[in-house]
């Protein structure tokens, strides 16, 4: 008999997501783990694997159990770790929602905010994307996100990151390109558009 269970939507707010990717590791770490029990080579790293596998999915339910209280919605630990729908990944909305509170020092400590966006300031990666329609003079602390290619359909082409321009005004940017039929070049010039065109609206 097939059984379809339908997955549970999730709140976006960072601090749910950031919970939940912490979650997902312990319990991949855990579950990983566990597969050397009875499998090690000596009785004692066995026992110390097992261990260390229980502590990693003890930290994965305490995990889920905060995002499920901090959400405030009708889901709970399991929900959270099992039914969430298995393309859960960012939105436009929920980046933009990350990277304001990065840029506030919400997240981390401020010498890791410093480290983390010096780290994104000079990367190599996509200076032919958002950033070639940036002015100079300008800094963009960015990641970017290349999916493959499939029948002709690029799954992901992305920007995204914290732009401060000369003047020291920041703006949280989210470029998120999906279902693309054109070569990379073309989909470098439409974000090079699009980070031109940001550039204007907030002249």
């Amino acid at each position: 008999m097939n059984m379809a269970v339908a997955s549970i939507e999730v709140s976006e707010t960072p601090l749910v997501l950031y919970t939940l990717r912490r979650a997902d590791d312990a319990l991949i770490l855990g579950h990983r783990l566990s597969e050397w029990c009875g499998h090690a080579p000596m009785l004692e790293e066995d026992m110390a694997l097992s261990n260390m596998a229980l502590d990693l999915i003890g930290q994965a339910r305490e995990l889920y159990s905060y995002a499920a209280r901090v959400e405030g919605a009708d889901n709970d630990e399991d929900k959270l770790a099992y039914l969430r729908d298995v393309r859960d990944t960012a939105t436009p909305h929920g980046m933009l929602l990350f990277l304001s509170m990065l840029d506030a020092g919400e997240l981390l400590s401020p010498a890791l905010t410093l480290r983390l966006v010096e780290i994104m300031a000079h990367s190599p990666r996509g200076p032919e994307r958002l950033k070639a329609g940036f002015p100079k003079g300008s800094s963009f602390a960015h990641k970017i996100g290349t999916g493959g290619t499939n029948q002709g359909l690029t799954t992901a082409y992305n920007d995204v990151g914290l732009l401060t321009l000369a003047d020291k005004r920041s703006y949280a940017v989210a470029a998120f390109l999906t279902g693309s039929t054109a070569d990379e070049r073309r989909q470098a010039d439409l974000l090079a558009d699009l980070g031109r065109a940001i550039l204007r609206a907030v002249r």
